[in-house]
């Protein structure tokens, strides 16, 4: 699945299948930016996670998967 079609799936999700939202756990955040090292995309993705909370009333948790050796 493409990088912008996971965050569209996410987004989808949140707003239409979900009721009484609280907490989201996104395992693997850097799966959501084409170049983790892109600032420019970094901040796309983190701004849509702010928009998220802010709109929903919830709670964000990511995480953040370390590649041993690379």
């Amino acid at each position: 699945m493409a990088v912008h079609d996971r965050l569209k799936f996410i987004e989808y999700y949140l707003y239409n299948q979900v009721e009484d939202l609280g907490l989201v756990i996104i395992d693997g955040i850097a799966d959501l930016v084409p170049d983790a090292n892109d600032i420019q995309e970094s901040n796309k993705v983190m701004q849509k996670l702010m928009q998220w909370t802010e709109e929903l009333n919830c709670h964000i948790i990511t995480v953040i998967h370390s590649n041993f050796g690379n």
